[in-house]
């Protein structure tokens, strides 16, 4: 008897982990979605200041270059 009593409470127990589980593990799996969705979007912002870096200094080139000019 007693012995039945346990069982069914560390069946109940273990059915409440294993809920647990299943829900950790899906907010693993959108954390894990989000990150790469913002990886993406660093990695477009990080090419967007490059390029945006690249035509300053062109244009501080250019500035100079008719400075010289006056």
């Amino acid at each position: 008897m007693f012995h039945d009593a346990s069982v069914k409470d560390l069946k109940k127990k273990m059915s409440l982990l294993e809920k647990e589980k299943e829900k950790a593990e899906a907010e693993g799996d959108e954390l894990r979605q989000q990150l790469e969705e913002l990886t993406k979007v660093n990695e477009e912002i990080k090419s967007v200041v490059i390029k945006h870096e690249k035509k300053i200094k062109n244009m501080e080139g250019d500035v100079d270059d008719n400075a010289k000019l006056f």
